[in-house]
């Protein structure tokens, strides 16, 4: 089965604020466990379990998508040579 919205076969997906903020409100109104919602909408109990605690502790503001902090220079570390 294909899910849409996927990046080229990948298994993950990125979820926008309004998103992220239906799936919460959906689950906490449903009677499935933790592991059945997630399982039904395809997504990690890590991360539901992240966004609970995100908007627990700073409202629908802690579910803002968020760049990496890795490399935030936007350097590109060493470079490769053909020697080596």
């Amino acid at each position: 089965m294909r899910r849409s919205g996927l990046r080229g076969g990948d298994s993950s997906r990125r979820y926008g604020v309004p998103e992220r903020i239906a799936l919460l409100d959906e689950f906490e109104q449903g009677n499935e466990t933790f592991d059945q919602f997630c399982a039904r909408k395809w997504v990690s109990t890590a991360t539901l379990c992240k966004w609970r605690k995100a908007r627990r502790a700073h409202g629908e503001a802690g579910l803002v998508v968020r760049e990496p902090k890795r490399n935030a220079s936007g350097k590109t570390g060493r470079t490769r040579t053909a020697d080596g």
